[in-house]
C-alpha cells in the first residue's frame, strides 16, 4: 500500500514545496508581528505533545514577568473568526486545547483562536494592553505568518527523518522544512534515554549548524482513584493514547475498559449516554485535559463530574538540558539567531 501511494506523495511535496517557494521569495505575504511571537509546531499530524510543551513555554514566560497570550486555530470548534476564551467558553467555541489552556492558567494567560493567524495577532497586539509574548500553537506550516522563533516537534517513536509524506506517511510537508526551525525537540522520549541514542538520533535529524536539538518526556502526576471507584475505565480522545495507557498500567491503576476515540472527537448524545452509565453504575473514568475539557462542554449531570479523574501531563527536558533549553528561548526576541 505504502509503495501505491508514493506518487500521490510526489505529487503533495510537489505542490506544497512550490507554496513554500512561494513564501521564501517574497511573493506571498508573510506577516512579521510587532509583538515578540514564538511558533510551536510540527511536520506530522497527529499527536506529538504540542499543548504541553506550549504550557511548559507559558509558565516560563508568566514566571519572567511577562504578559503572555496564546494564539491557536481552535481545531475543532464549530466558530469562525476571532474568538479570545473566557470563563464561560465552552469547546464549541474555541476548541478543546485552547479551553483547556485557558483553564490550566486561571485566565493569567490571554487564549484566543482565529484561524487567520496574522488577522489574530493584529488583534492582540491592538489591545490596550498587548501581550509582550504570543505563544503560536500548531503554526509550522502557517506561513502568512513569520514568528521571531520557531521549535519544531518530532515524536521519538516516528521521527520525521524516517517518515513520508502524505499520503505514503504523516507529514505534512517535506524533511527539508525541518531548516525553517530555529530549534528541534525530540517529544515522548523514554526518561531513561541514553546518551547513545540521543547522539544516534541527533545524526539521523542532520540539524543545521545554528538549530539546536533537545530531548523531552512525558511527565505525568500522581494519579490516586477515589476509594468509592470500584473499577476505572479510560477515556480518551487524542492522537496516540498508547503512552498514557501505559504508564498508568505501569502506575498499577486497573483499566477495565478503553472508550477510544479519535482525536479532538466530538462527543454524541449516544456517548453521553454510554458515559453517564459507565458513571453511574460506579466506576471512574480516567481522561486527559483536553478530553474533560470537551466532556465539560457537553453537559454531563454536574453531580457525575466528580467521577471523572483527570490525568494531568508535563514535560521535562532531559539530559539536564532544561537551562541551555530555558537559555535559547531568552534570545527567541531576535530574528532567527539560533542558540
Amino acid at each position: 500500500m505504502y509503495r501505491l501511494l508514493l506518487p500521490l506523495s510526489w505529487l503533495y511535496t510537489l505542490v506544497v514545496s512550490l507554496r513554500n517557494r512561494l513564501f521564501d521569495f517574497g511573493l506571498l505575504p508573510s506577516y512579521r508581528p510587532s509583538v515578540a511571537t514564538l511558533s510551536i509546531g510540527n511536520l506530522a499530524v497527529g499527536g506529538t505533545g504540542k499543548t504541553p510543551h506550549t504550557e511548559f513555554l507559558a509558565r516560563h514566560f508568566l514566571s519572567s514577568g511577562l504578559r503572555v497570550a496564546i494564539l491557536s486555530r481552535g481545531y475543532g470548534r464549530t466558530t469562525r473568526g476571532y474568538r479570545s476564551a473566557g470563563p464561560a467558553s465552552t469547546s464549541g467555541e474555541v476548541g478543546d486545547e485552547p479551553l483547556q489552556m485557558f483553564r490550566r492558567f486561571s485566565g493569567r494567560v490571554q487564549v484566543a483562536v482565529c484561524e487567520r493567524r496574522a488577522a489574530g495577532l493584529r488583534r492582540l497586539e491592538a489591545e490596550a494592553e498587548a501581550p509582550d509574548v504570543v505563544l503560536l500553537d500548531d503554526a509550522f506550516q502557517h506561513r502568512y505568518v513569520k514568528p521571531h522563533f520557531s521549535l519544531l516537534l518530532t515524536d521519538w517513536s516516528r521521527l520525521y527523518s524516517s517518515d513520508h509524506v502524505l499520503p505514503a506517511g504523516r507529514l505534512r510537508e517535506s524533511r527539508q522544512g525541518a531548516r525553517r526551525a530555529d530549534v528541534i525537540i525530540v517529544s515522548k522520549c523514554p526518561p531513561a534515554l541514553s546518551e547513545a541514542e540521543r547522539r544516534a538520533i541527533v545524526e539521523r535529524l542532520q540539524p543545521t549548524a545554528r538549530q539546536r536539538v533537545f530531548f523531552s518526556t512525558m511527565v505525568y502526576a500522581p494519579l490516586a482513584l477515589p476509594s468509592e471507584c470500584h473499577s476505572a475505565v479510560l477515556l480518551t480522545g487524542i492522537a496516540r493514547p498508547e503512552p498514557l495507557a501505559e504508564h498508568l498500567a505501569a502506575s498499577g491503576i486497573a483499566i477495565e475498559r478503553h472508550l477510544r476515540y479519535p482525536d479532538h472527537h466530538r462527543f454524541s448524545l449516544s456517548d453521553l449516554r454510554d458515559i453517564i452509565h459507565i458513571l453511574r453504575s460506579g466506576s471512574c473514568i480516567v481522561t486527559t485535559a483536553k478530553d474533560y475539557a470537551r466532556l465539560l462542554s457537553a453537559g454531563l449531570p454536574p453531580e457525575l463530574v466528580q467521577h471523572i479523574i483527570v490525568q494531568e501531563v508535563g514535560i521535562g527536558i532531559l539530559f539536564n538540558q532544561e537551562n541551555e533549553f530555558l537559555s535559547c528561548l531568552e534570545r527567541f526576541k531576535k530574528p532567527h539567531r539560533g542558540c
